[in-house]
């Protein structure tokens, strides 16, 4: 049998600047050779939108739910006409995707089982389930459907994946929903889940690996480094308090009513990014005044709703994200420096592992902007209308543009979420092999 690994280099180089951005995905999985071929095109690889997908047997119809079809969309920022590329992935199905990081997706079931999954490749790996969770909340599966479903749906927030001692150890971090306290597990080794019991700190926001070390971000907006996590005292360290925000600044739109008075206004959500190696903290402001009247009386999950009726977009949303507050860290100081430009660099936020990328190597991205999909909880589930808040935020001149061609509001349940490999960091698809 032939050796396709062995295939020229060059000739690979042209076989793959051809193909089309679907077949290019296949290309990149089929062997290691192959796959670092493909990384001179990370610009047309990186980064993708996961959305639920409209099949091509039913096109007409949408689902409702938190979990996934065995289909998932791949939309493309480098494609302009932003076409969804449809991804059979059976292990997918019937699961809530509670992360998105270092390549891998995190993935809940109703029947308490947590699997990180390479959407491409079609690797899972095993992670200690729900059940394994120290908790207040109780969760033996003898509880019924239903309660199933809550606990796939509310139990974890947002789950990231990190790197600490060698690139083949492997940290799980999750933020658990329920007081959005800290835990963590190593695959492969943990059984069970460990959970911080810092309540005194405040709740937890998000949290990133940054610099070989995680560090999250507290509704207070301070931020903490956790350290400790290989040994039997796992701790926090404040590394400094929240960003001071300037209301006489222009450009606020978010601190002045209809009568022209300042308002204090708090973020709903922060979220901590690494961009040229600074760390950022991101302040996302939401309006929640466009109550659209209708309650969703539909509690079937797994529902579906024709999309020329049902799926109509509102007159009025019940929310919107107006304004981000952008901020980098002095380590030096130990101060908060306001950032207005991000220069070349693209933001990408969500229920993913917060990243930047320069936005010259990566075509379809604008550069000083923020990327944002909907993953306030509180806000669209059980909502008749779904995650309907996600677009393109400019921070020179702080408007918002759609994020997908055609529609301004358009509706995804579940959320949808970016997705990057990070082929140039050490996550991805060769470090996660246990």
């Amino acid at each position: 049998m032939a050796d396709w690994s062995g295939l020229p280099e060059l000739l690979l180089e042209s076989i793959a600047r051809r193909l089309s951005i679907a077949d290019l995905i296949r290309f990149s999985c089929v062997c290691t050779s192959w796959r670092s071929i493909t990384l001179f095109l990370k610009g047309k690889l990186l980064p993708w939108l996961i959305i639920p997908c409209v099949t091509s047997n039913n096109p007409r119809k949408k689902r409702i739910g938190s979990v996934c079809d065995k289909n998932l969309g791949i939309i493309s920022l480098s494609d302009p006409t932003r076409r969804v590329y449809e991804l059979d992935l059976p292990e997918a199905a019937d699961r809530r995707i509670c992360g998105s990081s270092a390549g891998w997706l995190v993935t809940v079931h109703a029947n308490s089982e947590i699997r990180l999954l390479q959407p491409f490749t079609r690797a899972q790996i095993q992670l200690p389930p729900l059940t394994a969770f120290p908790s207040h909340l109780p969760v033996p599966l003898q509880q019924g459907e239903r309660f199933k479903a809550f606990l796939r749906d509310e139990y974890i927030h947002k789950a990231i994946v990190g790197f600490c001692s060698s690139e083949s150890e492997a940290m799980v971090m999750a933020i658990r929903r329920e007081d959005d306290q800290l835990a963590f597990c190593r695959p492969g080794k943990d059984l069970r889940w460990s959970i911080f019991e810092h309540r005194h700190h405040g709740r937890s926001h998000d949290v990133i690996f940054y610099k070989e070390q995680f560090y999250t971000v507290k509704e207070s907006g301070r931020i903490f480094k956790v350290s400790g996590l290989e040994d039997a005292s796992p701790h926090m360290t404040l590394v400094t308090g929240r960003p001071m925000m300037n209301p006489s600044s222009p450009n606020k739109p978010y601190l002045v009513d209809s009568l022209g008075e300042l308002l204090i206004v708090y973020p709903n959500r922060l979220y901590l990014v690494e961009s040229s190696g600074e760390l950022l903290i991101i302040y996302r402001f939401l309006d929640s005044g466009f109550p659209v009247g209708e309650d969703d009386e539909d509690d079937d999950e797994d529902a579906v709703v024709d999309s020329d009726d049902n799926w109509r977009e509102p007159a009025r949303l019940p929310y919107r994200t107006i304004n981000f507050e952008v901020f980098k860290l002095d380590f030096a100081g130990g101060k908060w420096v306001e950032v207005e430009n991000l220069g070349d660099r693209a933001v990408f936020v969500g229920y993913n592992d917060s990243f930047s990328v320069s936005a010259s190597e990566f075509p379809g991205c604008k550069g000083n902007c923020i990327y944002f999909t909907d993953d306030y909880f509180e806000g669209y589930y059980r909502q008749k209308h779904g995650a309907c808040d996600m677009g393109i935020f400019d921070l020179g001149d702080r408007t918002v543009e759609p994020l997908v061609c055609g529609n301004e509001t358009q509706s995804f349940m579940p959320p949808s979420v970016w997705f990057s490999m990070n082929p140039w960091w050490r996550g991805g698809l060769d470090v996660l092999t246990l």
